[in-house]
């Protein structure tokens, strides 16, 4: 129950980022340098929290360079989400922002789960998950309209 409590928290957190960055960008500051200001902010929450709450060591070295660029990688594409949320949210609006932004995560999920891509387990879908994925369509679709 938890992780769904969690999880929601981080969907309304989305929507609310999502707009308020947009409405610092469209105020003049820009997408771009609105989304840098997020991400400083982000990070130095979680470095707070990660020493002066949960009083977390470093990450091993050789764990660093092993898996660094992953790190990396989630960061490149973490920043590019930051900031085209920051610049489409407020054009397009927060539900089909949103719904639009579910639809693709909803499509690459089941890809991901059903290949067993970026190495996870493969799960074949069951139909009730495909059927799933294509209500999320057809509500992307309902919005749009």
């Amino acid at each position: 129950m938890q992780f769904w409590l969690i999880a929601m928290a981080c969907g309304g957190f989305q929507v609310l980022q999502a707009m308020t960055n947009g409405a610092a960008a469209r105020a003049g500051i820009g997408a771009i340098w609105v989304g840098a200001m997020s991400a400083t902010v982000s990070a130095l929450t979680l470095v707070l929290v990660a020493v002066a709450i949960y009083r977390l060591p470093l990450p091993a070295a050789n764990l660093l360079q092993a898996h660094g660029l992953k790190a990396v990688a989630g960061g490149m594409m973490g920043a590019f989400i930051l900031a085209g949320l920051t610049f489409v949210a407020p054009r397009l609006g927060p539900s089909q922002t949103f719904i639009l932004y579910f639809f693709v995560i909803a499509v690459a999920s089941a890809l991901i789960d059903g290949f067993g891509l970026l190495g996870t387990e493969a799960r074949p879908l069951a139909a009730r998950q495909l059927v799933g994925v294509l209500l999320a369509g057809f509500g992307l679709l309902l919005a749009r309209s």
